[in-house]
């Protein structure tokens, strides 16, 4: 338990009533509903697109709803509600509120949350949170953090992990609802992973929840960065906008190792957001890049079906291993994932005895066992993560190299075309089909996603609206020596049409379809 006074030390905050400062908080809530005895409810206005402003009807009828939430909230039990507002002149109608909770608002109570938080959760049960690394870029992140997290585990300590498949200390993960969570839920997440004993915890940071403030108060030391490309244009105004958000992790208070992809044009844009003292390194598929020696590089590879054999320049000096995964861009994530490990204090030799035990993040370059051909299953949802997870797997494969891809609906319509040509300029054979077409027709999708193409790359294609046929027709085609990738959904277990989720498995689709 702690006083509102406490907690909100040193924040500006407008009240509607004096004396609140004494009130005792014990517990946060950002959802009204969820609201108990004694909890502070935190309210942010609903997130809007990046760089956009509410318009003032709908701005009006915000804050109109918002009675609602402080009746529900007074009913429930709450301590007092706190609410986002840099309108003065907004709040001052909540002012003479007659419930039974005390009002106060906070200007940019977004960016302020998780220092919040993070004072509650201390006050509660004082602990010393574990070494955090926090993993960004378009595509890789998962896959990098699980890496991370996995040579961390294996290496002998307790490994939490915070991304796309799952929350939790390895092996035992809870299912996430976001890349990153709210600011209220990461810090209940890293207390609770530090009270658990957790000696290091790896985190996706998505531009949206950097660009929202979801990670701010949280101490993070390591900072990687795996690739940009055009991604989230429904959100962000421009890609501009969206690589910005991604460099804020560059540039963050207390970070003490910045690790980056020098094979990726924008690693550059990247470290110029890094503080003097903060130590930086490159890794790279070349021992050099752009004039630049590559601190973590792959001196020799060599790939079959069940991984590759690489030997690997690090600062600590040579390692020689077989890596399980699969893929030419699974060596460049391995790469940070070692680079990442050192700068949380792993050491060559247990580097080496952990990576060959390596399994990475579940539908990222998942392999189907089938005798003589190669299934594999990946959320590759970009047209640059298309082209990646085809190259990477062309030297697999002695037939025809497969490809099966939709787009979601009520996304960034103007990379459908993109992720089409991505597929035709990687794949011997594409299928076109459904991905979750949320509100959309899945038939006018897949019309956009062939915008522009030859008469040629039109015969190259078979177009199937139903993903479970699809996918069934698509197995049927292989021949030995073939490969297919089912692109888009990976982990996912659910299609979403209409707004309803329903359940559908790629890996196990793609199982039942080569009985």
């Amino acid at each position: 338990m702690i006083s509102l006074g406490e907690l909100l030390a040193g924040l500006p905050v407008i009240a509607s009533q004096p004396d609140w400062q004494r009130i005792q908080c014990t517990g946060l809530v950002s959802d009204s509903r969820q609201v108990k005895q004694g909890d502070l409810l935190i309210s942010r206005q609903p997130v809007r697109p990046s760089g956009q402003d509410w318009p003032l009807a709908q701005r009006a009828a915000i804050w109109q709803q918002m009675q609602t939430y402080l009746d529900q909230a007074a009913t429930l039990g709450a301590c007092a509600i706190l609410l986002e507002t840099d309108q003065p002149q907004q709040f001052a109608g909540f002012q003479g509120y007659t419930g039974a909770v005390p009002v106060l608002a906070l200007a940019d109570l977004g960016a302020q949350a998780g220092e919040i938080a993070q004072r509650f959760y201390q006050a509660r049960q004082p602990v010393r949170l574990p070494a955090i690394a926090a993993v960004t870029g378009t595509n890789g992140k998962t896959t990098v953090c699980r890496l991370l997290a996995e040579l961390v585990s294996l290496s002998g300590q307790a490994a939490a992990l915070l991304g796309t498949t799952g929350n939790g200390i390895l092996p035992h993960l809870q299912p996430a609802t976001h890349t990153t969570p709210d600011a209220l839920t990461l810090q209940a997440l890293l207390h609770q992973f530090a009270v658990q004993g957790a000696s290091a915890i790896c985190l996706e940071a998505s531009s949206h929840g950097l660009d929202q403030g979801r990670l701010n108060a949280t101490p993070i030391t390591v900072a990687l960065f795996t690739n940009l490309s055009r991604d989230h244009l429904d959100y962000h105004p421009d890609e501009t906008h969206y690589g910005e958000a991604k460099r804020r992790l560059f540039a963050w208070p207390g970070l003490q190792c910045a690790v980056v992809n020098a094979d990726d044009p924008t690693s550059d844009f990247m470290l110029q957001a890094v503080r003097t003292g903060v130590t930086v390194w490159r890794y790279s598929s070349q021992p050099q890049q752009a004039g630049q020696m590559a601190d973590f590089y792959v001196e020799r590879a060599a790939f079959a079906l069940d991984g590759a054999r690489l030997v690997i320049r690090t600062p600590q000096g040579w390692l020689t291993v077989h890596s399980p995964l699969l893929g030419r861009f699974n060596v460049s994530n391995l790469l940070a994932a070692v680079a990442g490990g050192m700068a949380l204090g792993l050491t060559l030799a247990q580097l080496q005895a952990a990576i060959p035990q390596l399994q990475g993040a579940p539908g990222r370059m998942q392999v189907i066992a089938d005798p003589g051909r190669l299934l594999v299953v990946d959320y590759a949802h970009t047209p640059d993560a298309v082209t990646q997870v085809l190259t990477s797997l062309r030297p697999h494969v002695t037939g025809r190299l497969h490809c099966l891809l939709g787009c979601g609906g009520d996304r960034d319509r103007g990379k459908r075309p993109l992720m089409t040509q991505a597929a035709l300029q990687g794949a011997d054979r594409v299928w076109l089909t459904a991905d979750n077409p949320r509100s959309e027709a899945v038939e006018a999708i897949l019309q956009e996603m062939q915008q522009g193409l030859t008469d040629e790359q039109q015969a190259a294609l078979a177009v199937e609206t139903d993903r479970r046929q699809a996918i069934r027709q698509a197995v049927a085609a292989l021949q030995p020596g073939d490969a297919l990738i089912v692109a888009g959904k990976g982990h996912e277990d659910y299609q979403e049409i209409n707004g309803v989720r329903h359940w559908f498995d790629d890996a196990i689709e793609v199982a039942a379809a080569r009985d």
